[in-house]
């Protein structure tokens, strides 16, 4: 049996955010029935869990975080340091220094961009992990690294400047004539959107100034 389990953070700080007010919605529970297959609570930190097993694949264990924050709530000169910050949390944390993360996580048959991996989005960030089995040792991995993501991550100097690159050549990848008539169209249909500023990717004007003092800040503000 497959156990997939989905992790939420509501986040309820920087309550000054121009885009707070999206998160002070009703209750998802209210608006769409939920499957009585799937366990939810919340446990005394403020994080929503939703548990559901599942036939297949036998014997893995899916597990997703989702913080409730994305590009949207970026100043000006933070375009892009939500997906910057995702970009660390392969970096080293804590428990999992530089090097060691990955190493142990192959040891447990985790794929970097398979099985591990994450997203952001203009109101979400999500990291997703696949185990291929429900060993103690590596649900223990797994959760280490999560609870990290929550407030252990080595954001040093060195390593962000390393990741830079790495985002920067992302940006780059995304350009073309897609990108160039999609901007074009936001700016005639919504010319005063906050979110037509906002892409989840950056701008190059500060994915070039982004530094660990500035990732810091983010991190724990949010």
């Amino acid at each position: 049996m497959r156990w997939i389990l989905i992790l939420v953070w509501a986040v309820t700080s920087a309550l000054s955010s121009p885009g707070h007010a999206r998160m002070a919605t009703a209750d998802p529970s209210a608006l769409i029935r939920i499957d009585p297959a799937v366990r939810t609570g919340q446990l005394p930190n403020g994080l929503r869990y939703a548990l559901r097993s599942n036939d297949r694949p036998v014997g893995g264990v899916s597990i997703r975080l989702r913080f409730d924050v994305g590009s949207y709530e970026e100043a000006e000169d933070e375009r892009g340091i939500a997906h910057f910050l995702e970009h660390m949390a392969f970096n080293g944390t804590r428990r999992l220094p530089e090097g060691e993360l990955m190493r142990r996580f192959a040891e447990a048959g985790v794929a970097f961009g398979r099985d591990q991996n994450a997203s952001t989005s203009m109101f979400a960030t999500t990291y997703q992990l696949d185990l291929p089995d429900s060993d103690p040792a590596h649900l223990d991995l797994a959760f280490s690294w999560l609870r990290d993501i929550g407030d252990g991550l080595l954001l040093t100097p060195e390593a962000v400047e390393r990741e830079r690159g790495v985002v920067v050549a992302e940006y780059t990848a995304g350009l073309g004539p897609q990108k160039t008539w999609r901007e074009a169209y936001q700016a005639f249909a919504t010319p005063d959107a906050r979110s037509r500023a906002r892409p989840p990717i950056g701008v190059p004007e500060t994915l070039a100034t982004i530094d660990a003092d500035a990732l810091t800040r983010f991190h724990q503000a949010w």
